[in-house]
């Protein structure tokens, strides 16, 4: 093995190791895609669903909410973003109680309306709605209105996870992968992804090509770890592709046995 090879692997277990451990991997930042996949408002379309948001019709304002947000169509003001997701929240939009959430941890919430947006989304968990109590895992995670506390966040990723939630699932093993809120288990960090992997969870796939290739609380098996980078490459996921091409690079750098 060449010396470019040599410190291609080293850093490839590095960058195992740290992807691993870290949080990075499990992050989520809007709910807004559907809006946002469409074209742009024009003037008349605006005018449309300002009139129905004023109306009082909730979907409309969760739009009109996303919209100001990120400046599609309209000049950006987060205040008004969150002025229309909390009038739709208040009509149990719970696409919009995931938005101020979202909107918080990223430190650009309106005074007063956290407490009450925490307030719907925890009264929604409580009755058992799989999709809040995983963002009530990430409130507690995030630390948005209440204390950090890793331990509650994993009693809520279970919940929703034990709901069939591919994106709990994948963030519980990810809690168990770095011991957070709970001891560290691998086994259980394998057999959570494999859940979220097999509903096609792109970040559950990569981080079991992690484990399959860097051994951790499995033995190590580079054929099962190309096999879910190759499904998260599939799916559009840049390390999982970075990660299959440093391969094809390694194996080409490796010389052939001498004939005899």
């Amino acid at each position: 093995m060449s010396g470019l090879a040599w410190y291609s692997n080293v850093a490839r277990y590095s960058m195992v190791l740290c992807l691993l451990l870290s949080g990075t991997a499990f992050a989520q930042t809007t709910t807004c895609e559907i809006v946002l996949s469409e074209r742009p408002p024009g003037k008349q379309k605006l005018a449309a669903i300002t009139q129905k948001a004023a109306a009082g019709i909730a979907k409309a304002q969760y739009e009109l909410g996303c919209l100001y947000r990120w400046g599609v169509g309209v000049k950006k003001d987060f205040a008004k973003a969150m002025e229309w997701l909390l009038k739709a929240a208040d009509q149990d939009s719970m696409a919009a109680r995931y938005e101020m959430i979202y909107l918080y941890a990223e430190g650009k919430g309106a005074a007063g309306s956290l407490d009450k947006a925490l307030s719907l989304l925890r009264e929604k968990a409580d009755s058992g709605d799989v999709r809040s109590q995983y963002v009530m895992g990430m409130v507690y995670v995030n630390g948005i209105g209440v204390k950090p506390d890793f331990s509650v966040a994993v009693e809520w990723f279970t919940k929703a996870a034990e709901q069939g939630d591919a994106d709990a699932q994948s963030r519980l093993a990810g809690m168990y992968a770095r011991g957070q809120g709970v001891g560290q288990d691998w086994e259980k960090t394998r057999l959570w992804g494999m859940k979220a992997a097999a509903q096609g969870h792109v970040m559950a796939l990569l981080n079991l090509g992690m484990l399959y290739e860097s051994g951790r609380g499995v033995e190590k098996n580079m054929e099962k770890a190309r096999a879910y980078y190759q499904q998260a490459a599939d799916k559009g996921n840049e390390i999982a592709i970075a990660r299959l091409k440093a391969w094809k690079r390694e194996k080409a750098d490796i010389p052939e046995a001498a004939s005899p």
